[in-house]
């Protein structure tokens, strides 16, 4: 299935357009848009019905093994086992095709592009903004690319996205399953991906480090409160992740096999990266490099500068929008996504800046919509949009 066979796609990629417009937009109205620009979501990434490649095969040969065997490999192994397990059941129900390798990733996409409206709208206090993100995450060639070929990161990516607003619940509402979900969301994405741990990392640290400090300063005036938090965002992911290994353990492992497993994971982490590789450091430069896939310039130029302007806004004394003060979490995140890329002074793939990307785009999407909002130029966020669909085109096409 392709966005190119018209239908409800061609009409989810026109609200996708809209809903960029601006304006108020009620509450009905704004699920109704982010459900259709999530269903563009889910249809650009189901490929087409051909033939499996060589790697697709070995895609299958490594799901069956381990949710059957509960055994890793054949072929290089790209990282955590939740990609292969989640994959299982779709090779079972739809046989061994580029459709049930696709699958996962792209539901768990279109649960992202909705996930990310609502944080949108939380964070930058508006609809378009946060329709604006979840289009540009819809749209995204690497993410669309990364969930076709079955990449970990494109479920690390939903999974990060998923725990950032379930925290944010509980950070606000106080209530316990709120701080379980995100836990588990954090443990799903480790399982997924490695990307996903050092953000899990930054994320717990920023909600637990408060109760920290207050206890630091007073001991036991916030023990409770930080034991709560760490117990949620590092003790409830650990054991998310060990249960997503019940085939490894079923297969006759034990507690005393995971260094064996974590020392295996390091190796593929550290693997040869592909053909197409770059340098992390240089993807917001936009280098020259002859067969790579180069990032978006619609939205990665714009990154940094827009990330700064989220994180000056989010902690300034009076924040602008209901919600303000909590939108560096957001900037956070992509920054914990994206520096141990950096800091591993390696090539990588562009698919590795998937976790980064949902919170890319927020700071994207509010810095467009805040000019827009500031001129008076309404049309100016679909207008961006449409750039930022038509230019990995047009790059694509001159390189």
């Amino acid at each position: 299935m392709s966005a190119a066979n018209g239908g409800p796609v061609s009409a989810a990629k026109g609200a996708a357009v809209s809903a960029a417009k601006g304006g108020p937009v009620s509450v009905r109205h704004f699920w109704a848009l982010a459900a259709a620009v999530a269903l563009l979501a889910l249809a650009l990434r189901l490929p087409f019905p051909e033939p499996l490649e060589p790697g697709q095969v070995m895609q299958v040969a490594r799901s069956v093994r381990f949710a059957e065997r509960g055994a890793f490999g054949p072929g290089d192994w790209d990282g955590p086992w939740l990609g292969p397990l989640l994959t299982w059941p779709a090779l079972a129900a739809l046989g061994p095709t580029r459709l049930a390798l696709a699958l996962p990733g792209a539901l768990a996409a279109a649960a992202a592009v909705l996930l990310l409206a609502a944080l949108g709208r939380r964070l930058l206090g508006g609809a378009a903004p946060a329709l604006l993100a979840a289009a540009l995450l819809a749209l995204d060639t690497v993410a669309v690319d990364a969930a076709r070929r079955g990449r970990p990161e494109a479920l690390a990516a939903a999974f990060l996205v998923g725990a950032l607003a379930a925290a944010l619940r509980w950070r606000e509402a106080g209530r316990l399953r709120w701080l379980l979900a995100a836990g588990a969301a954090l443990g799903l994405g480790c399982a997924a991906s490695g990307a996903a741990l050092a953000p899990l990392l930054a994320l717990a640290l920023a909600l637990a480090g408060p109760a920290l400090w207050r206890n630091w300063q007073a001991p036991g005036s916030a023990q409770g409160e930080a034991a709560l938090a760490l117990a949620g965002l590092v003790a409830v992911p650990a054991a998310v992740a060990l249960l997503s290994l019940l085939p490894w353990f079923l297969a006759g492992h034990g507690p005393g096999d995971l260094p064996d497993l974590a020392e295996a994971v390091l190796l593929a982490v550290r693997a040869p990266p592909g053909p197409g590789a770059t340098a992390p450091a240089t993807w917001f430069l936009l280098p020259p490099a002859p067969g790579a896939r180069a990032p978006n310039p619609a939205t990665w130029l714009l990154a940094l500068p827009a990330l700064a302007w989220l994180t000056s806004q989010s902690l300034a004394p009076r924040p602008a929008w209901p919600g303000a003060g909590s939108a560096w979490l957001a900037a956070l995140l992509a920054a914990a996504a994206y520096l141990p890329l950096l800091a591993a002074e390696r090539a990588a793939p562009l698919e590795a800046a998937l976790p980064a990307l949902p919170f890319l785009f927020l700071a994207v999407a509010g810095g467009v919509c805040a000019i827009a909002d500031r001129r008076r130029l309404g049309w100016l966020p679909g207008v961006y949009l449409a750039l930022a669909f038509g230019v990995p085109l047009i790059w694509s096409t001159l390189g």
